[in-house]
């Protein structure tokens, strides 16, 4: 099962862009929580968990459009 076609691009071949971009989002969510802003922060954590099932758990390297 290959993961999800909008999230299954070349550029996410490197593991350290996969891990930067959930970092990212995890940090995005701690912001939102410390702004008291929980919908928002409910929301990207949403994303978090789904871009986190998407890149390790589904991943496979997509060949390069080259």
């Amino acid at each position: 099962m290959a993961a999800h076609k909008t999230l299954a691009d070349p550029i996410f071949n490197p593991l350290w862009r996969r891990v930067a971009l959930i970092i990212f989002l995890c940090f995005w969510t701690g912001v939102e929580i410390w702004n008291q802003t929980y919908g928002w922060a409910a929301f990207i954590a949403a994303i978090t968990i789904y871009c986190g099932w998407n890149f390790f758990v589904l991943w496979e390297d997509v060949p390069s459009q080259e």
